[in-house]
């Protein structure tokens, strides 16, 4: 079927005898290499068109979705859209309180090119400082880089018409020492390779390795640690997955009441830090609109589900204190969620800033230290407790004692135990907020801006085998 986005977006709606419908047409480029010192290991590219019909069934019940890659026939679009109507018929449900989000003319841009740079141009551009960032013979580096363009076409039976587009480059490095008993890791995302400062991430790896500290064991317990960036943004995105306001109103969240109702109101926080989201952030900007593919946002990918309603499709989004001053402010909830429970609506958004700290540095809090831990980054990280949200999980690459002021020692990796929420309230200091993706989830949520954060009393439960990958 050779037609625009757009084209298939009507021709859909025009198929369809929903009572309601909804059309999401993904176009994405994504190019990719794995590389190991100097030399290109694995690369490849690809480029996809996915079409997603949500029809909401007879009666206005419930909403049900079908997704298909690589539509060329319009017979296929026809059965998929008969697909999607035919499985809410069947899904049945409440009547939605709500009429869906209303529109009227296209986005102005909606038929114009993308302007976006081909993803192998933009891998092209980078490739070479990849490949130099081995500091020398003695340690081994390598990496993954990643450029992904999506471009996003959505069309309502309710007229809505928007379009997004949603480039990010992914990087990370890592480096190993010639014992092998040492590893450092770090990671960036941007919106191009441009935007990386590739010296920066070295520096953090062949850079630190070529430091002449010791190795220590050190025994599990609770320590004072200072947790990078990166590490608190895996942390702080486990909490947001978790913040739908529905599941927290039923009492099956750490963000429930024991006494019935959120806990919007209650203070989270020791510090007066704030946890926001904001799609027009500078350096993080998101889609600026709902996207909702039935019983998965876009906002987190499409393994995570955040409660989103497809009616809300099209509905715009506004920066938002999810935290402020260290107070629960507000929980993610769809126009349907919030009109139950009497909330406002506050639909997730596709990026998450903690901040309100000081402006002191991670250097400058290392500084400070008399005694304690760096940890760089957090990997394998599991739920145990939905009620405190309590995590197991693993540090890695990274793990530094500090003493008098200063990085003294490699240390052994551990598993640890926490829970975020806990985390937070117990935080004695927060330094400078950066841009900086997670360990483990960066790839899937990579629109995150965290402080380094003091804890008093991590707790780190066993010693845990290096990673060297």
């Amino acid at each position: 079927m050779s037609s625009t986005p757009r084209d298939v977006v009507e021709r859909a709606l025009a198929l369809s005898r929903a009572a309601h419908c909804a059309v999401i047409v993904d176009e994405t480029d994504t190019a990719w290499l794995r590389w190991a010192g100097d030399d290109v290991t694995a690369a490849g590219t690809s480029g996809t068109r996915r079409v997603t019909v949500v029809s909401t069934g007879r009666g206005g019940d419930a909403a049900a979705s079908a997704t298909l890659e690589d539509v060329h026939d319009p017979r296929d679009l026809a059965d998929l859209v008969h697909a999607s109507r035919s499985l809410a018929d069947r899904a049945g449900g409440t009547p939605p309180p709500l009429e869906p989000v209303s529109g009227s003319g296209v986005d102005p841009d909606a038929d114009e090119p993308t302007g976006a740079v081909p993803a192998q141009d933009q891998l092209n551009s980078v490739i070479p400082e990849l490949t130099r960032l081995q500091a020398d013979g003695r340690i081994a580096s390598h990496g993954f880089a990643q450029h992904r363009t999506v471009t996003s076409w959505l069309g309502t039976s309710a007229g809505v018409r928007r379009r997004h587009r949603r480039p990010t480059s992914t990087l990370d490095l890592n480096a190993l020492s010639p014992d092998g008993t040492r590893t450092a890791w770090a990671g960036a995302v941007a919106d191009g390779f441009r935007d990386v400062d590739l010296a920066a991430m070295r520096a953090a790896t062949t850079g630190r390795l070529r430091q002449p500290l010791p190795y220590r064991e050190l025994p599990p317990g609770r320590y004072e640690t200072i947790l990078a960036p990166a590490a608190v943004a895996d942390l702080m995105t486990v909490a947001y997955r978790a913040a739908g306001a529905a599941d927290a109103a039923g009492g099956r969240t750490v963000f429930a009441r024991t006494s019935g109702g959120t806990r919007i109101g209650e203070r989270l926080a020791a510090l007066p830090l704030n946890l926001r989201g904001d799609p027009l952030e500078t350096g993080l900007a998101c889609c600026p609109f709902v996207l909702s593919r039935g019983d998965v946002s876009d906002v987190f990918g499409e393994a995570v589900q955040s409660g989103s309603d497809p009616s809300d499709n099209g509905l715009a989004l506004s920066s938002t204190h999810w935290m402020k001053d260290g107070t629960l402010t507000a929980l993610p909830a769809s126009r349907a969620d919030a009109h139950r429970l009497g909330l406002p609506a506050r639909p997730a958004i596709g990026n998450l800033i903690l901040d309100g700290g000081t402006e002191r540095s991670l250097s400058e809090m290392i500084r400070s230290t008399r005694r304690g831990l760096l940890i760089t980054c957090l990997w394998y990280m599991r739920p145990t407790e939905a009620a405190t949200l309590s995590l197991t999980g693993l540090t890695r690459d990274g793990v530094h004692l500090v003493e008098d002021g200063r990085v003294s020692a490699y240390v052994n990796d551990f598993r640890f135990a926490e829970s975020p929420v806990s985390l937070l309230a117990r935080a004695t200091e927060a330094g400078r907020t950066e841009r900086a993706p997670g360990r483990e989830f960066g790839m899937h949520f990579p629109r995150t801006a965290m402080p380094p954060l003091r804890i008093p009393d991590f707790r780190l439960t066993a010693r845990a085998p290096s990673a060297h990958g």
